[in-house]
């Protein structure tokens, strides 16, 4: 669906068992995700990376990248972008400095496509069990709605508190995670109404109570 989003571009291939991959490499090709990204910006951490990621693009696309000074521009992006440069890059290039990062100015939710869009890739609807000395069967069941990121897009996932009026930010003791989880019917109804795609997809309720 994804690739037929973006008029057949990129390839798709399998990554372990359970897991495959869409990736676009031609530059020609990516001229049509940054266009598309540009159009409907991102308001994740993730801004600052294509951001960073236009500028390397570019640089290939002029051929800077045969040159020496082009090439340690890319590198500098490249220290810059997600983890790094591996130890191999740096003994390799031990003169490259970072470069300063795009923050998102805006963090706020105004497009609930946006949201669906991003339940499907990061969201998880689970059920739990939790011993409770009141119930009958020493048990009681909880219906979660969560989504996970890093610690960087904190602002965030305050922000889904606020447009969806509920839910709760949870603070992982021993990672770098932010939890947003919500125990309520709203968020089924956002979904249903607003058509999440994928594995996180659910199927119309017959009745929300």
């Amino acid at each position: 669906m994804l690739q037929k989003f973006f008029n057949g571009i990129g390839n798709i291939s399998n990554h372990g068992l359970q897991m495959v991959h869409y990736r676009v490499e031609s530059l020609k090709d990516l001229s049509t995700i940054i266009n598309h990204f540009d159009s409907y910006p991102l308001i994740t951490t993730k801004y600052s990376n294509f951001e960073l990621f236009k500028q390397a693009y570019f640089i290939m696309l002029n051929k800077e990248h045969l040159t020496k000074e082009g090439l340690d521009k890319l590198i500098s992006i490249k220290a810059t972008m997600n983890l790094g440069l591996s130890d191999k890059l740096k003994e390799a290039f031990p003169n490259i400095t970072s470069l300063d990062r795009s923050e998102v100015s805006n963090i706020k939710i105004n497009n609930p496509q946006w949201l669906a869009g991003f339940a499907t890739g990061e969201g998880c609807f689970y059920i739990k069990l939790v011993k409770s000395p009141k119930s009958k069967l020493g048990l009681s069941v909880q219906l979660i709605f969560q989504i996970t990121q890093h610690i960087k897009d904190e602002k965030l996932m305050k922000s889904l508190i606020n447009y969806l009026n509920s839910g709760n930010l949870f603070i992982g003791t021993r990672t770098h995670k932010r939890c947003f989880c919500i125990w309520s019917n709203q968020i089924f109804r956002f979904s249903w109404k607003n058509c999440t795609r994928g594995s996180a997809c659910l199927s119309p309720p017959e009745k929300v109570f």
